[in-house]
């Protein structure tokens, strides 16, 4: 069961074929982080596979919606957008309700369940997986799984061949469809074996498709509806690829489905990996580590469920792109996701990851997208200090002015994202990636620690206030930098433009960056009068009187407070769940 340590992920894979399945085998790459396989062997059989990289940029999945129930998986995946599919789990014939535990985009059907007959395989809004087996038996998803598909029997555990008795046509050779994960849970494995095809295809028992899904590296996988249900979707191999036994394809229950077409880079794969002395939450999150904090904060807020849910880590150093940057910024704000019919955004469709919380953030005039002209949000470019920055005052309610006194060597005075990464350090919320010279590394990638820091220190979320200890470090990551000595470089879309990536008044958040009476969300204005905090304008003290930043510049400049004050000591609008240092 798994999630998305950092590692530059290069999968190279190597497989251990029987003999009399090396007839023939022809691999292609249609997609970034996807590989299929089309193999012809001597029993005969012919078997199409895809392999998947979880961690490919662009890559997730998708399910059908209980309101699709009955297409075939052609027209599921051309409905729902979805470069690779596959027929899904056993159904009801008479109504195409499905047998064992089903859901579709986050919409559970209501005449499904789980039992002790069937395994599932469940899939995250962040491309967290798990492969939950029969024995295992669950009363409701849980709160992460957006898409679930049922399947029995289980085939292989452990890495190894499971030998089911000779039921429901078990031990019979017929079309197969199964799923899979590695050991790592990074790879998802689908294949498909034609069957009831006199000399040309004859099916597979359960041991046997278990034994190809061994072959194709899966440590757990599960068999799923076959026979004439048996059908695999390519678009970039032409379509159906496999031929389906009743002569075309069957109309089934539902379908898992892989959204592919926008992957573009390999660079920011990662795999969580367990630490020693980690005792909480997160088995990659030792307690000793200045995030550990953090971590459970976000976990405790419900602003993140871990990149891995059995055992759950936290993956402290993955890259974070903007779909799940503002998935997490959502969730710190408590907004409640949105499900408009029209989408705001041409590439953040209806139903897609993160579209309710996108949506929700847009709704509140937090973010404004990458672009105006197509209307686009660039959900799956990674973020980079310089535009998480302008999301971190967003969220915050504030549009900064010119600063005072500004500290970093690299931010260019005409820089559009200057006055909102100059305000986080004066409010003890960013510190920089280098104390000397003093800099902070605009175009860097944010990692998830990185951006949850931002977002716990800003938003004084769980035991955090917007004070950084002075423990000499100088930083606000606790390893001599923001960043992590993160070298990657931002995306073009964030360098300006009339978006929330740079330029114009309002392009991040719309009324909260206009100033005026939308600023703090409750219709309160600007508060620039010194005297409102009560604390020498605007001046933020430590209970241990370790933070030494300075007054936050006003509206007119010179030391006064902070306009989010009057909204922290009223406790009202959308920032009441923050308090004041």
């Amino acid at each position: 069961m798994s999630r998305r340590a950092c590692c530059l992920l290069a999968f190279a894979l190597l497989f251990s074929f029987s003999a009399s399945a090396l007839a023939a085998d022809q691999w292609s790459s249609p997609y970034p982080g996807v590989r299929y396989l089309e193999r012809t062997t001597s029993e005969p059989n012919r078997i199409h596979a895809v392999e998947v990289d979880l961690c490919a940029t662009g890559v997730t999945t998708t399910a059908t919606k209980p309101a699709d129930r009955g297409m075939r998986t052609s027209s599921f995946a051309q409905q729902y957008g979805a470069q690779v599919a596959i027929n899904g789990g056993f159904y009801n014939t008479s109504n195409y309700a499905p047998i064992g535990l089903t859901m579709g985009e986050g919409e559970l059907w209501q005449d499904s369940g789980d039992g002790s007959s069937f395994g599932f395989v469940a899939f995250g809004e962040e491309n967290e997986v798990a492969l939950s087996v029969p024995s295992a038996v669950v009363s409701s998803p849980e709160s992460w799984m957006h898409n679930i598909i049922a399947g029995r029997p289980l085939i292989v555990e452990n890495g190894q061949v499971v030998q089911n008795a000779c039921s429901s046509h078990w031990c019979q050779r017929h079309p197969r469809t199964a799923v899979g994960l590695d050991s790592t849970g990074r790879k998802l494995i689908l294949a498909v074996v034609d069957g009831r095809w006199s000399g040309v295809s004859r099916g597979m028992t359960t041991a046997e498709l278990g034994q190809l899904m061994v072959d194709l590296g899966a440590e757990r996988a599960l068999n799923l509806d076959g026979g004439g249900s048996t059908t695999m979707y390519v678009a970039g191999e032409g379509g159906v690829v496999n031929n389906p036994s009743d002569g075309s394809e069957r109309s089934v229950s539902n379908h898992l489905g892989l959204l592919a077409g926008g992957a573009t880079d390999y660079a920011h794969c990662c795999i969580p990996e367990a630490k020693d002395g980690a005792t909480g939450t997160f088995g990659d999150v030792p307690d000793n580590s200045w995030y550990y904090d953090v971590a459970e904060t976000l976990y405790a807020e419900g602003v993140t469920n871990g990149c891995q849910a059995s055992p759950r880590m936290f993956c402290p150093s993955c890259d974070l792109d903007r779909r799940h940057a503002a998935i997490f910024m959502a969730r710190a704000l408590g907004l409640s996701p949105l499900s408009p019919a029209q989408a705001t955004f041409e590439d953040v469709p209806v139903g897609s990851v993160g579209f309710g919380e996108i949506e929700a953030l847009h709704a509140a005039g937090y973010v404004n997208g990458c672009s105006q002209q197509p209307k686009q949000f660039c959900p799956d470019e990674w973020l980079n200090r310089a535009t998480a920055a302008v999301m971190i005052t967003s969220a915050m309610g504030v549009s900064p002015t010119e600063p005072t006194s500004p500290v970093f060597t690299d931010v260019a005075t005409d820089a559009w994202y200057r006055n909102h990464v100059e305000f986080l350090h004066e409010a003890c919320v960013v510190n920089g990636c280098s104390q000397s010279p003093m800099e902070y590394c605009p175009a860097d990638i944010v990692t998830r620690v990185e951006f949850g820091t931002m977002l716990v220190r800003a938003l004084e979320m769980g035991s955090f206030d917007n004070c950084l200890p002075d423990d000499g470090g100088g930083d606000d990551v606790g390893g001599g930098s923001d960043v992590g000595g993160s070298d990657d470089v931002g995306m073009p879309s964030d360098t300006g433009g009339t978006s929330d990536t740079g330029g114009t008044p309002g392009d991040v958040g719309g009324v909260a960056d206009s100033g005026g009476a939308g600023d703090v969300g409750g219709g309160t204005a600007d508060v620039d009068q010194g005297g409102d905090l009560g604390e020498g304008g605007g001046n933020y003290v430590s209970a241990s009187g370790g933070c030494n930043c300075r007054a936050v510049p006003g509206a007119g400049g010179g030391t006064t407070a902070w306009m989010l004050g009057l909204v922290l000591a009223l406790g009202i609008g959308r920032l009441n769940r923050r308090r004041r240092c």
